[in-house]
């Protein structure tokens, strides 16, 4: 057998440590790794208790992470590269992502415009994909099975591979031929095929004699995905096959971790001495095999290291040499016959490869060696929006994206991509071409993890090597988050936190009211108490209860809300050990909502008779307050008793209340959701707590009475942020209240994490033995984490592992719990055509930069939000604004300065303040960011003062305006107070022209009209006067037919308001 000895990364030469420990084997340079083939034990005794050596472990098998489902159907018609690319096959910018059709029915290409555009829920995904950058002048490392045409036939490579029935290999694959390129074969005059996959590969690796050429097709799915010219991101990239897969070509999805370790170290030497000036990116879509039963996870620890972990080791020296990587996360648990469920998902922070690219580490799992510049990428697929039926393989724009049933979560996910029911050419280019197949079903983070690689090589193509982290960071800061882009806000309640990934863990913090009282237990009772940010408590929509057993979408969108039943998890940066029930039992569990309560009092000893009585009320108990032993006294607001507990010191006794329950039949337990009018904080307190319906029985005095507090969710929507209760599995210790360290809940029944039955209401959570139609087949609609399973009712835990690890012995772990968030990220392509756009503040929306007018007055409040915004120029769809997005700059003012009274916030763009100038003036200015530059032009128009004013060039008296004239010359025109206007009668001759005065006005106001043309005589003027009166005729219009000045002055009567008019005076002919 094989083993493989890992060295300490800090040793510079492998080869010296092997020489002195006398070891023959294949050494590994780059990775300090040695490979050796059946050593006696008493070698590897020897060899292990060296100090340069870090572990020794048996070479082990490895799997390709997809699914192993592939549907095919053979196309009846393709479209042309002409009818594909809008600007044809050497120049595209657009693609049309129709694939073919198969005599019935289209097939598309989604999961391209599905990571190039913003998950909106107001419209459709387009059909058209549009780039702007292609991956030209990268290389693309594809560690797998190999890639279709590494060794052509024409070239010398194999005609066909070893299986039963061979495949016919060696030949060129339609999705990398391209007449640009040269793949460096001495043929055509050592002008090489016009093919993009090099010749032979990543030379220094021929597993099985194969030459990097892919015998069983995972690895040219993968490298289609990547870089293929219609299923791929990167159209123009190099790509490089490193075949590790599959040594025997038979076909298998399996290997070797020696080999995949060999793949490794070629593809750093290649990197390190090929000297083009190119960046490298590799998609590792391949892992070490994960079965439940026997189940042993290899925790990572701070001191030593584990025995499985060679591939984070590997990995981190990849990166270091900057290689970015992506590799799969994996598709959770394979089958075995001891499986209660067929397959599931698992944190990534288990998976050995993903859990070190995650950046909070998960105890104890993943907290050495994390947050390595790479991805661990999980698998998306669609779920189609209510009203619009059709599978978005046949295009079906309207849907949206969630986590698939099969891919592993978590923090070590720090992105996803489209993973399931991919559609792409079949990968034996014979198959293809003589069939026409395709894969319809394509799936597994094998496939999602290359759809990534591909993205990282249009960055690398724009910067060329550009250092690993800032490609991960700049793809991160590019994707797709919990925003609302249709419009650009971010969501204002967590209930809308659904998107973009609608079934990921979505945790909520609890609420931060510092009463430390967040976490509370009881003593020798088993229910556990968590304080919820009231959006999670539960939203009330109507007058009664029944709405709060619901939390589909449909109702409010409140899936993110906690239903009575539902089961959630919570978490801590350090966890409570509340109660000493012990940390699995409460953060290894997965908890059903029991109880709820609306408040507590802390009840210290004493009694309305001098006395020292603290008792603790039993559940259901009706108590009230009291002021002294006379019983007419006593408050008139009853309240009931959930549960109580006096501490172990007996010195205080914690008493969680509800109302009294009008409707018992409403909640077996009997707990009302409003709180009675007068219950508030405090209001008890130094009072005495009595029983009810029973005279004279006290149980203490209170102290500290908590009420929770109403939140408002929308104008007749409101919360509590109340307190949910579980039932534990064991008794707490002694009563507990603290706010825990960061504490923070998800509901896991109402983001379809575990799997519920929408269509029941309330929603049904199923439970371990409980999947699929009930008749132990599993499906898409319903799906349960590959881990849990029932502990009792109440709670939920996980199935049993052994954990191995390295300085302690071994021990069982029941738990893996809290869930920990996967990152809402998307990959969206970055390089998509679009244009920087400005606001319009006309019409709303974004257009092209373009000089815009603002009309204002002095003392006017400015809030203008003139932040620009990415537009996708071929959809017309948002992107986002440029400031939130990579690469921001600053607002920056050029050209003029901004009107007095205003500022800019250069980080945003919102410009705010008050017009402050005194006089009539007009202000330029240019703002600029991310190279385009708006204009806008601020006309300000002074207000009149009353008094005298003189401002240098007008002169300005009570009562009397002697400046500021308006011309007029259309019809309906709107007057102001404290104007003067040139009225050009003669503008519409010879209808009459009709004026309309202000609506409001104050004592002393004036407008004065005069003439200009001189032939209001002929034309008339109307006077409307808009709600007030004119002395002389009332509210209704005031016709004028002589004169060619008038004055209107308004006069505010202090003896009637009645009288209040407009005066007019007519000064005749000018």
């Amino acid at each position: 057998m094989k083993y493989i000895i890992n060295l300490y990364n800090t040793i510079t030469d492998a080869q010296a440590v092997a020489d002195r420990l006398g070891i023959t084997g294949t050494v590994l340079l780059n990775l300090k790794t040695i490979h050796v083939e059946d050593p006696t034990q008493e070698q590897v005794d020897a060899w292990v208790a060296d100090a340069d050596v870090k572990a020794i472990m048996p070479d082990q098998g490895t799997v390709c992470t997809d699914i192993g489902i592939f549907d095919t159907a053979q196309a009846q018609s393709q479209p042309t590269y002409e009818e594909t690319f809008g600007q044809g096959i050497n120049g595209e910018s657009t693609q049309n992502t129709l694939a073919f059709n198969d005599g019935q029915d289209d097939w598309y290409y989604w999961h391209l415009p599905a990571s190039s555009q913003r998950p909106r829920t107001d419209s459709n995904y387009s059909s058209t994909y549009t780039y702007a950058n292609d991956g030209t002048n990268v290389d693309l490392y594809i560690l797998d099975s190999g890639v279709a045409g590494a060794y052509l036939q024409s070239n010398g490579g194999a005609a066909a591979n070893a299986k039963g029935s061979p495949d016919v290999i060696g030949i060129m694959h339609p999705e990398f031929e391209d007449p640009q390129a040269s793949n460096g074969s001495t043929a055509n005059a050592n002008q090489g095929d016009q093919y993009r996959v090099m010749h032979l590969g990543v030379q220094s690796v021929n597993i099985g004699g194969w030459q990097n050429e892919d015998t069983m097709g995972h690895g040219t799915y993968c490298a289609m995905f990547a870089a293929g010219l219609l299923a791929g991101m990167a159209k123009k990239s190099y790509i490089w096959s490193a075949k590790v897969m599959d040594r025997s070509g038979v076909g298998a999805n399996s290997g070797w971790l020696s080999d995949l370790e060999l793949g490794m170290d070629a593809v750093i030497n290649h990197v390190q001495t090929k000297g083009n000036g190119r960046g490298s990116i590799a998609n590792i879509s391949i892992g070490v095999g994960f079965y439940r039963s026997p189940c042993q996870i290899n925790i990572n620890e701070p001191v030593g290291d584990t025995l499985a972990e060679l591939l984070d080791d590997h990995e981190k020296i990849m990166g270091s040499n900057e290689i970015f990587i992506c590799r799969s996360a994996g598709n959770g648990i394979s089958d075995n016959v001891n499986d209660q469920i067929p397959n599931g998902p698992v944190q990534a922070s288990f998976v050995t490869g993903p859990r070190t690219g995650g950046i909070i580490p998960t105890d104890p799992w993943n907290i050495e060696g994390i947050a390595q510049d790479k991805f661990g990428v999980g698998a998306l697929e669609y779920v189609e929006m209510a009203g619009h039926a059709g599978d978005p393989r046949n295009g079906n724009g309207w849907y949206n994206l969630q986590l698939s049933n099969f891919s592993n979560y978590g923090n070590s996910v720090q992105i996803s991509a489209p993973g399931k029911n991919l559609v792409v050419k079949h990968w034996n280019s014979d198959e293809f071409l003589s069939n026409g197949t395709y894969l319809i079903s394509a799936s597994g983070t094998s496939f999602s993890s290359p759809i990534i690689a591909g993205a990282a090589c249009l960055r690398q193509q724009v910067v060329p090597l550009e250092p690993v982290g800032l490609t991960k960071a700049f793809l991160l800061g590019a994707s797709s988050k919990t925003y609302d882009y249709q419009n650009l806000i971010d969501y204002t309640y967590p209930h809308e936190l659904r998107w973009p990934i609608v079934n990921a863990i979505k945790y909520l913090d609890s609420p931060n009211v510092q009463k430390n009282d967040n976490i509370q237990t009881l003593k020798g009772i088993n229910l556990v108490a968590i304080r919820v940010n009231p959006y999670l408590y539960g939203v009330k929509t109507l007058n009664d209860d029944s709405e709060e057993l619901e939390h589909g979408p449909s109702n409010n969108g409140n899936q993110m809300k906690i239903a009575r039943r539902d089961f959630f998890v919570f978490d801590e940066t350090i966890k409570t050990d509340a109660g000493l029930l012990g940390v699995p039992y409460l953060h290894g569990y997965s908890h059903r909502v029991a109880y709820r309560f609306f408040g507590y009092l802390d009840l210290a000893p004493g009694d309305p008779n001098g006395g020292i009585t603290l008792a603790a009320p039993p559940s259901g108990t009706p108590v009230l307050d009291a002021v002294d032993t006379n019983s007419a006294n006593n408050g008139t607001i009853q309240l009931q008793v959930l549960s109580s507990a006096v501490n172990n010191a007996g010195t205080f006794c914690r008493v969680w209340l509800v109302a009294i329950d009008s409707n018992p039949s409403d909640w077996p337990s009997g707990q009302p959701f409003d709180i009675p009018t007068g219950i508030t904080t405090g209001v008890w307190n130094d009072k005495f707590l009595t029983q009810g319906n029973a005279s004279g029985v006290y149980f203490g005095k209170i102290e500290n009475m908590n009420i929770a507090t109403t939140s408002t969710v929308t104008d007749s929507v409101s919360a509590l942020n109340g307190w949910i209760v579980f039932k534990a599995t064991v008794s707490a210790q002694d009563n507990h209240s603290s706010d825990g360290d960061g504490l923070k809940v998800a509901n896991l029944s109402g983001t379809n994490s575990l799997g519920i039955d929408i269509g029941a209401t309330p929603d049904i959570t199923y439970d371990a033995t409980q999947y699929g139609n009930g008749n132990g087949a599993w499906d898409d609609l319903h799906w349960r984490d590959g881990l849990l399973s029932n502990i009792d009712s109440d709670n939920i835990g996980t199935v049993a592992m052994l954990g191995v690890y390295d300085q302690q012995a071994n021990q069982d772990i029941r738990d893996y719990l809290p869930i920990k968030e996967t990152s809402q990220n998307i990959l969206f392509n970055w390089y998509v055509e679009k244009e920087l756009m400005v606001p319009d503040l006309v019409n709303g929306g974004f257009i092209s930069t373009t000089t815009q007018t603002v009309n204002v007055k002095q003392n006017d409040v400015i809030n203008l939000n003139l932040g620009m915004c990415w537009i996708d120029t071929t959809t017309n769809s948002i992107i986002g604004y440029q400031h939130l997005e990579v690469e921001p700059t600053t607002y920056t003012i050029s050209g003029g300065g901004l009107p007095n009274g205003l500022s800019l916030d250069n980080a945003t763009g919102q410009l705010t303040g008050t017009i402050i100038a005194d006089i009539d003036t007009v202000d330029q200015f240019t703002i600029t960011a991310s190279g385009v530059n708006a204009v806008y032009i601020f006309i300000i128009g002074e207000l009149l003062e009353t008094g005298y004013f003189y401002d240098g060039t007008d002169l300005k008296l009570p009562g009397r305006v002697l400046d500021n004239w308006v011309e007029v010359i259309t019809d309906n025109y709107q007057l102001e107070v404290n104007r003067n206007y040139m009225i050009d009668s003669y503008a519409l001759n010879p209808a009459p022209m009709t004026f309309i005065l202000p609506s409001s006005a104050k004592m002393g106001d004036t407008i004065q009209l005069i003439d200009a043309t001189r032939v209001q005589t002929i034309n008339n003027w109307i006077i409307n006067p808009n709600g007030l009166s004119i002395a002389g005729s009332g509210a209704g219009n005031y016709t004028i037919s002589s004169g060619d000045s008038l004055e209107f002055v308004y006069f505010e009567s202090t003896r009637s308001t009645s009288l209040n008019a407009w005066i007019v005076y007519n000064r005749g002919k000018i």
